[in-house]
């Protein structure tokens, strides 16, 4: 399947089910599926540009923070949101995880 095929698939299947999160989507049908592999080259390389700034703390460019071009700072808002948009799905998909499971086996119940 091409990706855009599969992101066709994802938009026709959210249009029935939009109260659910694209991300949930995403890896409830397709399970570890790694949210990058789906990105263009130039995506991928942001969010690896994004990825190496915040790891080592050094600015691609000279100068501080504000002196960064403006479409950079903001392509890296939007890669920030999504990862913590995505991490926050997978920890909410844990805790639900747990939550079933302590009330299939009884524990965690308040007396």
């Amino acid at each position: 399947m091409t990706k855009e095929k599969f992101f066709e698939e994802i938009a026709r299947v959210h249009s029935f089910i939009s109260d659910i999160p694209l991300v949930s989507l995403v890896t409830g049908f397709y399970g570890n599926l790694c949210p990058q592999s789906l990105l263009s080259m130039e995506c991928a390389d942001l969010v690896s540009l994004e990825n190496a700034v915040s790891r080592y703390h050094q600015l691609p460019f000279p100068g501080s923070y504000l002196e960064q071009p403006l479409a950079l700072i903001e392509a890296f808002e939007v890669v920030r949101g999504a990862i913590i948009g995505f991490e926050n799905e997978k920890i909410k998909s844990v805790t639900n995880k747990d939550n079933q499971s302590s009330a299939k086996t009884g524990l965690g119940k308040k007396k």
